[in-house]
């Protein structure tokens, strides 16, 4: 740990202290560095202590500063994304509270990377640039300063109280030092303008590459020497950036004049860059869009092919309002659709009369037809009846074997005829049944 420590009078409540290292003496001096700032005032002949205060910042032997990327007139929600239908600025912020790198740059050189490809040569911070394509990009901006040794002429006043500053440090090696510090001076409350004279470059205009260098930096341009003997600065500042395509048409296919109890069927087709979240609301009569409508979260659907459809049933009659919000990464599109329900006359149709006419004809022939056969089948056939007396009963006579015998021997010798016998039985009843005479009718139709 080192310590510096620094003592200062003065007498107003505001104090500039400034503390320069020289480079060949700190070289390894570089890191994080605390600064602890102690006031105490004189009473008498005693210095009571009356407040305190810390800060740290980082020594580094290189330019400092960051990379800003924004469009004009262009509010994007995420840092890092950049719409390709609008220029892009890009700004290398050199940190520099007190212009001190400002009123002693001789000349100053801004090379910009983009993607590894030298886009552009620049004597001013800015860039303004035209990406096109939709895809990532890594944008690095290469500074090199050439700073003189002149120091603006300071003057110091007179003061009473005494202020106590004592620096706290870490010591961090840093084998990639490459630059010299200014040798340390104490800044005064007023400041006189330095005898070397500055010009404002004048920004080139549009080139067919589609970029142009803007902003400030002053610088007396009259570099000279050799680059051992010249004081150089070097700054490397990058930036990653993500270049988005906005929503620039959004198609809508299909009917807006329906009948009641049809659906609301429409194809939606949008262009940009995915992936797009879309939403719906429906509104009765006609809506006025404000701008500020979204989607709620648990509404919203995403997708990765705009292109879908949108469908939805209207229960009334009348004007309704079907609102598409349909969003990517960098834009929102807010599309009301018209859709006009009406209502059909029902009459009847003329084959809800034909048709059950036609039906009742064609059973009544049906009818008619089955009868007009029925009777005429009836006439064709003929009815035979045989009057047969199956009451009258013959008591049967039981003879013994013997007796069956001896009839038959008796008939034998005889000569007498058994059929004829069974006819004279028929014969001698009581109730003689005539068999009837049967004429040939030929073929009987079933």
């Amino acid at each position: 740990m080192h310590q510096l420590v620094y003592k200062l009078n003065i007498n107003t409540k505001e104090c500039f202290w400034n503390a320069t290292y020289d480079y060949d003496t700190y070289a390894w001096y570089t890191g994080n560095i605390t600064v602890h700032l102690s006031v105490s005032k004189y009473f008498g002949v005693i210095w009571v202590p009356r407040a305190e205060a810390f800060t740290t910042f980082e020594l580094t032997a290189f330019l400092n500063g960051r990379l800003t990327v924004f469009q004009p007139d262009v509010i994007l929600p995420t840092p890092g994304l950049i719409s390709t239908t609008n220029e892009t600025n890009i700004t290398a912020l050199v940190y520099d509270p007190h212009d001190w790198l400002k009123q002693r740059t001789e000349v100053a050189t801004f090379y910009w990377v983009i993607n590894d490809n030298v886009r552009a040569s620049c004597s001013t911070p800015s860039l303004i640039i035209n990406i096109t394509k939709a895809d990532d990009y890594t944008i690095q901006a290469n500074i090199i300063m050439d700073i003189s040794d002149e120091i603006i002429t300071t003057t110091t006043t007179t003061t009473t109280t005494t202020t106590t500053t004592t620096t706290t440090t870490t010591p961090k090696p840093d084998n990639k030092t490459t630059t010299k510090p200014p040798a340390t001076t104490t800044p005064p409350p007023t400041t006189t303008t330095p005898s070397n004279t500055t010009t404002i470059p004048t920004p080139p205009p549009p080139n067919p590459r589609h970029w142009r260098c803007d902003g400030y930096w002053p610088q007396a341009g009259h570099g000279s020497g050799s680059p051992e003997s010249r004081n150089l600065k070097l700054g490397h500042f990058h930036v990653k950036v993500s270049a988005k395509a906005p929503i620039g048409q959004l198609n809508t296919t299909g009917k807006t004049w329906l009948k009641h109890g049809e659906l609301f069927n429409v194809t939606i087709q949008c262009s940009g860059t995915g992936p797009w979240g879309y939403c719906h609301k429906v509104y009765s009569g006609v809506y006025n869009i404000t701008g500020n409508e979204t989607c709620d979260f648990a509404d919203k659907i995403m997708t990765n092919d705009c292109n879908f459809l949108a469908i939805h049933y209207f229960r009334e009659t009348g004007t309704h309002t079907y609102l598409l919000i349909i969003s990517n990464d960098i834009s929102t599109v807010i599309r009301p659709i018209p859709v006009i329900i009406y209502n059909v006359d029902r009459k009847p149709q003329l084959s809800y009369i034909i048709i059950p006419v036609s039906c009742s004809l064609v059973v009544i022939i049906i009818i008619v037809f089955g009868i007009a056969y029925f009777i005429q089948s009836r006439q064709r056939y003929s009815v035979e009846v045989a009057d047969f007396d199956f009451v009258a009963s013959e008591e049967p006579n039981y003879k013994t074997l013997y007796e069956q015998l001896k009839e038959s021997i008796s008939q034998a010798i005889s000569g007498q005829d058994w059929e004829g016998d069974e006819d004279n039985k028929w014969r001698g009843r009581a109730h003689v049944v005539e068999r009837p005479l049967v004429r040939d009718y030929g073929t009987v139709p079933r």
